[in-house]
């Protein structure tokens, strides 16, 4: 099942309105048409915290949530300005966790 059918049959029009941050995330890197590992090269990150936000673990940074965001055409709220400060950022610290 591809990844518009999951969304289609699981919250009915597609829209995610129900979705965990993690699924939005991993819905929007497909459409995106990115691996995990081409997102994670893109932010200068292990493939593995890509994974991990997936899947809704603790102890992510925020500006690596917001960079991941950025990536995958997603904001973290209305309010927020299509300019993204966090893209492409460098996200050492948050690569050895």
């Amino acid at each position: 099942m591809s990844v518009d059918e999951e969304t289609t049959n699981n919250h009915g029009n597609g829209n995610l309105p129900f979705c965990n941050p993690g699924d939005r995330i991993r819905i929007a890197r497909h459409r995106s048409g990115l691996s995990q590992e081409e997102l994670a090269e893109k932010l200068h990150v292990e493939r593995k915290l890509i994974s991990r936000i997936e899947n809704n673990e603790g102890g992510i940074r925020l500006r690596t949530i917001q960079a991941v965001l950025c990536e995958v055409g997603l904001r973290m709220c209305a309010h927020c300005s299509g300019v993204c400060p966090y893209r492409r950022a460098v996200l050492e610290d948050d690569a050895r966790a």
